[in-house]
């Protein structure tokens, strides 16, 4: 037995959206383990976006950081 809220999807649609659950579970656990998104708490989604693009940018800029400093060859002058 499937409980919803919304009352304007038919059977099928909850039947698919439910089957989805597990690969939206992995999907999440991966953002927490794997790029450290511990706090990831919130729910909406221009949020969530939000923090993952943040996170992204943040390895980015450390890798350039990291390649000028390390004064390796080609990696570094990306960044310039």
């Amino acid at each position: 037995m499937f409980i919803t809220t919304d009352t304007e999807k038919t059977a099928r649609q909850i039947i698919l959206a439910y089957e989805m659950r597990p690969e939206i579970e992995e999907d999440y656990r991966q953002l927490k383990d794997f790029w450290q998104l511990e706090d990831f708490k919130n729910r909406k989604l221009s949020l969530i976006a939000f923090h993952i693009v943040c996170t992204l940018l943040g390895y980015l800029l450390f890798q350039c950081m990291w390649g000028v400093r390390k004064g390796s060859g080609g990696r570094g002058n990306r960044c310039r």
